[in-house]
Order: structure tokens, then C-alpha cells, then sequence
């Protein structure tokens, strides 16, 4: 009795370490701010690893080539600009070692997953991200209502003047979780809820998992309009995702998405009231549009009223065509206006062209999933109305997922299926030719 209890043990301390490992692996990729790693992010050390273990493993995935391809002509274009224009500007140099080393340690992340769990799915990367996210939220409140907590984990993360600042500028209006804030925390929350949405709906659950769901949505919801507004271009767009998957899977999960609405509404009214009653000077500005609406009958406010005045061109050809090879401020914040000035409108094609290019070869037969991929380069193209952004490290995830799955479990299991028809062919072909004889 004794041994069989101490080894339920073991296996249950064996897999909850797996997970947690699993879960900081990929906390410290989406947050790699969080974590200064010799005076690097944490991208820096864990793709320096995964490069290192790609090559042991003699370069197996052929689609790595082509995407590092299209990264290298991407840059190409960038520095053709910079180079013209007699420019220098260091940020498209930091933006593919960045990219090659979030790419490289998804590999690293991607293997140790399927080390842990041999089954892994695509619901289980989604589910990581969002663990990871769920995590962060998490973090956001004990930081803002325990100072000690706060000042443990800002030691830890990577000096930078521009986090400091933001800090300082944000203290007490708005949540600021460990190794983010302003903007880039609407774009981790707002893509956390779409890839929530694939899971909820595209997904079989049963009610009480989608009831759990829903209310990691709502929570992931508030704490992301707390931290930044731009969270609710996520929420829109990840409920007009489960409107398109209850259109596609009605009979198979018409269940999941009727809870998701119904304990969804409920939890809507019910966190805006408690929001209203623990945090009355952040909910005026988080719901600000919701005020403006319900005044004027309009949605705005004060920082969309300006996007207008930001969204504007190069009134001259050669600047349309190949910028200015500077990345500065440009009087806004709008992501196709900075990406046209600093490499025109070629180069800016080139860089939205590279994760789609990703998505590309990370399509599967699952609709489903290739789905999921395409509405998150629309959230991707959205956000960059309100600020320069991209999710190639998302889309880096999936991709790599795909590559494993594909050249270790998807062909050699289709390899032994036909080695199985073979030789049953074969064992036919034998007795039938025992039985002419």
C-alpha cells in the first residue's frame, strides 16, 4: 500500500513539475521583458539554446529554410531603404536578432513540450499561451495591492529607461504587470482572447471546462482593459470568431458556445460592477468608450478622436515608394504610417508579407486552426491602426508545433501505416499463392 501511494506520488509531483516547467518556458517567452538574462530577454539565452540543439538535431525541418529566407529578404528590403537613404538606424538590425531568437527558441519550447506531453495538440499550445497570459493577469493585481511583490519582481526584470518611465507615468491609473505595459499588454491580451475563442469554440469541451473558460475570458478581459484599452479590439474580434465557428461547427459545438454566451453576459454585468466598485479611478478610463457611448451615443474616445490626424503619407514619390530608413516617431503611432516613412510602401508590404508567409506554412486539413491563424494576422493588421506591432512570435509557436508534428508523428506514423499494408499485402499474396499450389 505504502509503495503504491508513494509512487501516485511520484507521478503526480512528475507531472505537475512538467507542467510548471512548461508554463514558465512559456511565460517567459510571451512576457521575455520579464526576465533579465545577462542583460539580455529571456529570448536571448533560450534561442542561443534552440539554435544550438536545431543544429545537434541536424536541421530537420525544411520549412525552416524557407522561413528564414523570407526573414532575410524582409531585412534585405529594410536595409535597402536604410542604405539609400544614406541612414542609420539600429532597429531593424535588433528586429531580426529579436525574431531569430524568439523563432529559434520555439523550437526549443516546442520539443520540450512534446518531451512532457507526447499528445500535445494545437489546443494544448493555445492553452499554454493562455496559461501564460492567465499568469500575467494574475501578477498585475498582486503587483498593484503589494508593493513588496512589485519591487521583488521589477528587479528582475530587464533595465530599460522606456519601461521605467512608463512605470512611473502609469502608477496608480493603470495595471502594469511584470516586464510589460501600455500598448504591447492590449496586444498580449487582446490575442490571448482570440486563441481563448478558438479553444472555447472550436474545441470540444464539456460545461462545467467551458464555463471555466468563459470566465478565464472575462477575467483576461478586465485585467487587459485595466492595463490597456486596445484589449477590446481582441474581445471584438475574438466574438466575431466564435460567430464564425458556431456557423461552421453548429451541431458539434452549439453547447460550448450557447454556455459561453449565456454565463458570458453574466459575468459581463457582474465584473463591470465589481470593476466599477474596486477600481473606480481606473474603470473611467478603461471604459471610457462605454461612458462616451452611453452619453453621447457614439464610440470614442480621446485617444481614437486623434488616430484620424495621425493616419497620414509621404507627400513625395520616393518616400511613398522607399522611405526614409529612419524608424522615428513621425508625429504618431499609427504602424502603417511609421513602416511607410521608414521603408516605404514596398517595404512596408515586405513586413506584413513575412507572417503571413508563416501562417502559409503552417496550414493544416483542421479549417478550424488555419481559421484561428488567419484572424489573428487580422488582429495583427487591426492593431497596427492604433501602433506598430507584430505577432510573428505567436504564429512562430504554431509553425514550429506543425514542424514537429509533421516530420515526427504525422509521416512516421503514415510510414508504418504503409509498411503495415505492405505487409499484409504481402502475407495475402502468399497464402494465395499456397492455396494454387
Amino acid at each position: 500500500m505504502n509503495q503504491t501511494t508513494d509512487n501516485r506520488i511520484l507521478k503526480a509531483v512528475d507531472w505537475i513539475g512538467k507542467r510548471l516547467i512548461l508554463l514558465v518556458l512559456f511565460f517567459y517567452y510571451v512576457y521575455p521583458q520579464a526576465l533579465d538574462t545577462f542583460g539580455h530577454s529571456f529570448v536571448f539565452a533560450s534561442g542561443i539554446v534552440g539554435a544550438g540543439v536545431y543544429v545537434y538535431h541536424r536541421m530537420p525541418f525544411k520549412e525552416v529554410v524557407y522561413a528564414l529566407i523570407a526573414l532575410v529578404l524582409m531585412v534585405a528590403i529594410q536595409l535597402y531603404a536604410i542604405y539609400i537613404n544614406g541612414a542609420f538606424d539600429p532597429y531593424i538590425e535588433n528586429y531580426m536578432f529579436s525574431h531569430l531568437a524568439s523563432f529559434m527558441s520555439c523550437y526549443l519550447i516546442i520539443l520540450v513540450l512534446f518531451k512532457f506531453e507526447p499528445n500535445a495538440s494545437v489546443s494544448t499550445v493555445s492553452m499554454y499561451i493562455i496559461a501564460a497570459v492567465t499568469l500575467q493577469a494574475i501578477i498585475s493585481l498582486l503587483m498593484y495591492n503589494y508593493p513588496e511583490i512589485k519591487e521583488f519582481l521589477v528587479a528582475r526584470e530587464l533595465p530599460g529607461e522606456l519601461n521605467e518611465n512608463n512605470r512611473a507615468a502609469a502608477e496608480g491609473a493603470r495595471l502594469i504587470g511584470h516586464g510589460m505595459g501600455y500598448f504591447g499588454a492590449g496586444v498580449v491580451y487582446g490575442y490571448a482572447l482570440i486563441i481563448l475563442a478558438y479553444v472555447i469554440a472550436a474545441t470540444r469541451k464539456n460545461v462545467t471546462q467551458v464555463i471555466l473558460l468563459t470566465a478565464i475570458y472575462m477575467f483576461l478581459f478586465y485585467i487587459g482593459m485595466f492595463s490597456a484599452r486596445t484589449t477590446v479590439v481582441g474581445g471584438g474580434i475574438s466574438l466575431g470568431l466564435i460567430g464564425i465557428y458556431l456557423l461552421l461547427h453548429y451541431k458539434r459545438n452549439k453547447t460550448s458556445i450557447y454556455v459561453f454566451m449565456a454565463f458570458g453576459i453574466v459575468a459581463i454585468v457582474v465584473g463591470y460592477i465589481l470593476m466599477r466598485q474596486f477600481f473606480p479611478h481606473m474603470a473611467d478610463w478603461a471604459f471610457e468608450l462605454v461612458d462616451n457611448y452611453q452619453r453621447t451615443g457614439r464610440l470614442w474616445t480621446k485617444s481614437s478622436n486623434g488616430l484620424e490626424e495621425m493616419f497620414f503619407f509621404p507627400d513625395d514619390f520616393k518616400t511613398f515608394m522607399i522611405g526614409r530608413g529612419e524608424m522615428w516617431f513621425w508625429g504618431n503611432d499609427v504602424g502603417f504610417t511609421r513602416l511607410v516613412f521608414f521603408s516605404g510602401i514596398i517595404g512596408m508590404t515586405a513586413y506584413l508579407l513575412f507572417p503571413f508567409i508563416i501562417i502559409c506554412m503552417s496550414f493544416t486539413r483542421d479549417m478550424s486552426v488555419n481559421l484561428l491563424l488567419l484572424v489573428l494576422y487580422v488582429f495583427q493588421l487591426a492593431i497596427n491602426v492604433k501602433g506598430l506591432t507584430d505577432l510573428n512570435n505567436v504564429f512562430y509557436l504554431y509553425f514550429f508545433y506543425f514542424c514537429h508534428y509533421k516530420y515526427y508523428i504525422y509521416r512516421p506514423k503514415v510510414y508504418m501505416m504503409n509498411k503495415q499494408r505492405q505487409r499484409e499485402f504481402e502475407e495475402q499474396k502468399i497464402n494465395a499463392e499456397g492455396y494454387l499450389i
